[in-house]
């Protein structure tokens, strides 16, 4: 649809993709958050989180969430794999893979 649309218009399509996990909020498409180096070797999940931002217009952001510009499916599909292997995932005794998260993948169209 968008590639028909394009025809008569610009349009651009920006992907983001973000986890709500122990109510602190990850950019799944930012690498860094997930393999910050700790001092003892290894890596760890950097535990701060982005922070949800309100405007007087009712719109919610995240401040800092990484936004791409695709221009193909493949590239869409390729973000939103990477972001699904970022994912924090935790086990308990009903589930071994639980994710105890909620996950939003943003595509926008200008």
């Amino acid at each position: 649809m968008v590639e028909e649309a394009k025809k008569d218009r610009k349009i651009t399509v920006y992907v983001s993709f973000l986890q709500i996990y122990n109510e602190k909020i990850y950019d799944l498409l930012n690498s860094n958050m997930f393999k910050k180096k700790s001092i003892f070797g290894g890596s760890q999940q950097d535990p701060s989180g982005l922070k949800l931002k309100w405007n007087q217009f009712d719109v919610y952001t995240v401040e800092n969430l990484y936004t791409f510009e695709c221009t193909t499916y493949e590239e869409i599909i390729s973000l939103f794999h990477f972001g699904i292997r970022n994912k924090v995932v935790g086990s308990h005794k009903m589930n071994l893979s639980s994710s105890r998260s909620h996950s939003i993948f943003t595509l926008t169209l200008e």
